[in-house]
């Protein structure tokens, strides 16, 4: 009797516990929607956001916008830009992994954040040179060292000489950012300052870089 009493309670327990479970993924899919909609509408009344998406459709200087404007947006125009630089990550046609880290990063206060910021710098300073052979043109690449220059990213690797520890996990990070994010587009921004173009490089040429960069990385980041 016992028996079947306790088995009646563990089955309404059970039926009860996976019916509240359902509850919780419906409120956070229902969160998650209204989180998505608010900063939909946020973007849509950020003068800078707007700025951002006229400049890209025209074809304007949408790096120079975003560069020009590091230190004096808002924390919230902040966080929008942020949102708005996440959905084009693959994309070629603009240095989209540092800028999210200088984005991401610019608050200077030690969060999570500010961390992830430095991830995301380390695998554009990966991962561009990885597609950069996708330019068919040695000397496209000039346009990452003059790029990393210009946006002060060149110390980053001194730096971590003295914190070994976050030295290998940003390594990590971006080797995995690399592996995980295969279907990029090819980096106009740096085919661009190409001085001659070339053939299409072979498949097998292609990989043959990629994995000679990526152990360069490893051992020279």
């Amino acid at each position: 009797m016992a028996t079947r009493t306790w088995s009646a309670k563990l089955w309404r327990v059970t039926k009860y516990g996976a019916l509240a479970v359902v509850i919780v993924v419906a409120l956070l899919i229902a969160l998650g929607t209204y989180m998505v909609k608010k900063r939909e509408a946020a973007a849509r009344d950020s003068p800078f956001i707007q700025s951002l998406d006229h400049a890209e459709r025209v074809h304007g200087d949408v790096l120079g916008l975003l560069i020009n404007n590091l230190l004096s947006v808002s924390a919230e125009d902040g966080d929008l830009v942020v949102n708005w630089l996440s959905t084009r990550l693959d994309r070629g046609d603009q240095p989209y992994l540092y800028l999210i880290g200088l984005y991401s990063g610019r608050a200077n206060d030690g969060s999570p954040r500010m961390r992830r910021g430095l991830d995301y710098i380390a695998s554009g300073m990966l991962v561009y040179r990885v597609d950069a052979f996708m330019c068919a043109d040695p000397t496209a690449t000039q346009a990452i060292p003059i790029l990393e220059g210009a946006m002060g990213l060149a110390p980053i690797r001194k730096a971590l000489e003295t914190n070994s520890t976050m030295r290998n996990e940003v390594i990590a990070a971006a080797l995995e950012y690399e592996e995980k994010h295969s279907k990029r587009e090819r980096p106009e921004w740096v085919c661009a300052h190409g001085l001659r173009g070339g053939s299409p490089p072979s498949l097998e040429a292609t990989q043959q870089h990629r994995q000679t960069t990526r152990d360069e990385f490893k051992s020279k980041f």
